[in-house]
């Protein structure tokens, strides 16, 4: 459903789209505007799959890349309608990398760094982390013939990988409930570190996530954080990133 209703979608001229204002991604929290917003990420990978003109719909991508990243996980704990928000944005992830598998270095690094300054700012319990690990999994198997020399079986840990290698999108996953996509999600972040860690090395901004990723888990350990297991998956990821970037420095 979601495949023909994309390419639907994609019929419509992008300069209307633009003149109407539809890729603004304001920050409502009602279900409505949620929705609006994930139909939005949905239209921008899809016309990155169409092969829209890529230097047009970057900043719509960016837009919808940053409106993710800033969604919280405790938006209002206890409702079933976050519950469907947050496995349609979960499920909006694998679009949003499928559409960003072939980035450019230049992208990567500010996508990366962007992702940190959210959590910086906004916690650990926005799915920025979420998004990253995604994205992360993507490029690995995109990856330039320059970094297939790391070691690999370190970021062989979980199935990620074989999720990514066959670019499934969203409505690929569409019949697995909640929990299903969360599991997989939660593949993807547990290979995220060592894949994250031989990434930064590459871009050149090793040093300057590893001095971010130290200052959250210094606030999250300092402030009294609700214990979210999610939450504390997150922190998990983080900690075993300074540790592999440690051990691969030494």
């Amino acid at each position: 459903v979601w495949s023909a209703y994309n390419d639907c979608l994609c019929e419509v001229p992008l300069l209307v789209l633009r003149d109407k204002k539809f890729f603004l991604f304001d920050d409502c929290i009602d279900f409505k505007g949620i929705c609006t917003n994930i139909a939005k990420v949905y239209l921008v990978s899809c016309f990155e799959a169409k092969r829209h003109s890529k230097a047009k719909s970057l900043m719509e991508r960016s837009k919808a890349q940053a409106w993710i990243s800033r969604q919280q996980l405790l938006i209002a704990a206890g409702e079933e309608t976050v519950s469907t928000q947050l496995h349609s944005m979960r499920l909006s992830l694998f679009d949003i990398a499928h559409a960003t598998s072939q980035d450019s270095s230049d992208i990567k690094r500010n996508v990366i760094l962007h992702a940190f300054e959210v959590i910086l700012v906004g916690g650990l319990s926005s799915i920025s982390l979420e998004q990253l690990a995604v994205q992360v999994g993507f490029w690995w198997e995109y990856r330039s013939d320059d970094v297939r020399g790391t070691d690999d079986h370190n970021a062989w840990s979980h199935l990620s990988s074989i999720f990514a290698r066959a670019s499934c999108k969203s409505y690929e996953f569409s019949c697995l409930p909640p929990d299903g996509i969360l599991e997989i999600v939660s593949m993807f972040l547990k290979d995220l570190p060592w894949k994250l860690c031989h990434l930064c090395r590459n871009l050149g901004i090793s040093e300057n996530i590893v001095n971010t990723c130290s200052r959250i888990i210094t606030e999250y350990s300092d402030k009294a954080v609700s214990h979210h297991l999610l939450v504390n998956e997150y922190f998990s990821c983080l900690n075993t990133f300074v540790s592999c970037r440690m051990d691969s420095a030494s």
